[in-house]
């Protein structure tokens, strides 16, 4: 329900043709970007800490606080940072624990999203490190497990929707990442505790301006990632079943909300149908 909410609150005002819509459609748009939805919205995004903390069964949605990526092998081409980099499994911790920043429909077709996680810890396991340079300057490479904490890490996204035969998908996404500062941990660098301690340390210092210097690649990787989930949840539903799912009570959000919302969705629902 929750989730499927969420989804409806994006589609609603994105389900007319920019260049084609009749006043009635554009009045009720305008209630929806005057943030009727948008409080509906943001009360969502705060409902979804428990989906993301525990899983839904009924949507097919498994627990991601902790979330575990699994094996990873890639190669790491930035302006900075080149190594060939295999890991067991990259752990993070806390992910429910978000503050939502930011939660608005834009016009007909963007959707913008917010958080602010105070913390989150994580471990890496198993890494190898090869063929690595730093900055041009100096090799780096080694193998052993790793431990982190980010510290006021931030996501904000732009998300842009289309939509086909009565489905929805994402477009493609634009987001941003700002770390506030890091602690890193490994004694598995250059086969070597000492010189493992003072890199963990410099990795630390210079962690949130290497993820500011290296955004494109970043947040490409992770663009490609939520779009991969957000469609695969789409293509279980059609737009007509995202909307009425909204028909249900939600706890937390009160009646006159509501009342306002599906006011504004029937007006879409009855023009668009």
């Amino acid at each position: 329900m929750k989730v499927a909410l969420f989804f409806s609150a994006l589609l609603v005002a994105s389900r007319a043709d920019a260049e084609n819509v009749s006043e009635t459609i554009k009045n009720a748009l305008a209630d929806v970007s005057n943030g009727t939805v948008n409080k509906i919205f943001k009360k969502l995004l705060e409902e979804l800490k428990g989906v993301i903390k525990h899983g839904s069964k009924f949507f097919g949605i498994p627990s991601m606080d902790p979330y575990e990526t699994g094996p990873v092998n890639t190669t790491i081409k930035s302006e900075d940072i080149r190594a060939n980099l295999s890991v067991l499994n990259i752990g993070i911790f806390g992910l429910s624990n978000y503050e939502v920043t930011k939660a608005e429909i834009k016009g007909i077709s963007i959707i913008s999203i917010g958080f602010d996680w105070p913390e989150l810890k994580g471990n890496i396991s198993s890494y190898d490190i090869s063929h690595g340079r730093v900055m041009d300057f100096v090799n780096i490479f080694g193998n052993g497990d790793a431990v982190y904490k980010f510290k006021n890490l931030t996501f904000i996204s732009d998300i842009f929707l289309q939509f086909k035969n009565k489905e929805a998908s994402v477009k493609y996404m634009k987001s941003e990442v700002f770390l506030g500062g890091l602690e890193f941990y490994t004694d598995g660098l250059y086969d070597d505790k000492m010189i493992s301690e003072k890199m963990s340390y410099v990795i630390s210092e210079i962690g949130p301006t290497a993820i500011e210097m290296n955004q494109k690649e970043l947040t490409d990787a992770i663009n490609n990632r939520l779009i991969n989930i957000l469609n695969k949840f789409l293509r279980k539903f059609t737009v007509d079943e995202l909307f009425d799912s909204v028909t249900g009570i939600l706890p937390g959000i009160k009646r006159t909300i509501r009342e306002e919302y599906d006011t504004v969705r029937d007006t879409i629902v009855s023009i668009i149908s």
